[in-house]
């Protein structure tokens, strides 16, 4: 383990990082926490989108002032568990990626943290799946993620 540390710090990856599992391993509550901490914005990429809590934390920071936007996968256009339409109605648009499936799970907040892992951000994920989460804190992984959330933001549609 030491040796993988010091390769670590050697490639420059040191950064701060938590690490989530499901079921009932904490994922909600620590997306909702880092949502809970954003400023000034937060890109948020949802494959699948049925958490109550962690609307309730976007709604919360639209509400504060922060600017949030997101990307779905096409199939929560025509889903009618998604929650998307009530974040939409806090004001956040509805955009979805191009591709065939937009299969990712991230949060960027304030360009320094980044949340992503297989974890859904659904109900199901928190209590019966076996998913994971990591909460990254580095504003340069934040930038990689950020451009790319860019990238399919403009090849999107509405």
């Amino acid at each position: 383990m030491k040796i993988l540390a010091a390769i670590i710090l050697s490639i420059g990856l040191a950064f701060a990082t938590e690490v989530y599992f499901s079921p009932g391993g904490g994922c909600t509550e620590a997306a909702v926490r880092e949502i809970n901490k954003a400023e000034k914005q937060i890109a948020f990429e949802a494959y699948n989108f049925t958490s109550p809590e962690i609307l309730n934390a976007l709604q919360q920071a639209v509400q504060r002032g922060v600017r949030v936007r997101a990307i779905y996968d096409r199939s929560q256009r025509d889903d009618t568990k998604t929650l998307a339409d009530e974040l939409a109605g806090s004001g956040v648009g509805r955009n979805y990626g191009s591709q065939k499936i937009m299969h990712d799970k991230v949060l960027i907040i304030d360009q320094a943290t980044v949340v992503t892992g297989s974890f859904n951000f659904t109900t199901n994920a928190e209590r019966f799946n076996a998913e994971n989460m990591v909460v990254i804190h580095d504003a340069k992984v934040a930038a990689q993620y950020l451009a790319n959330f860019e990238q399919l933001l403009q090849e999107g549609t509405k």
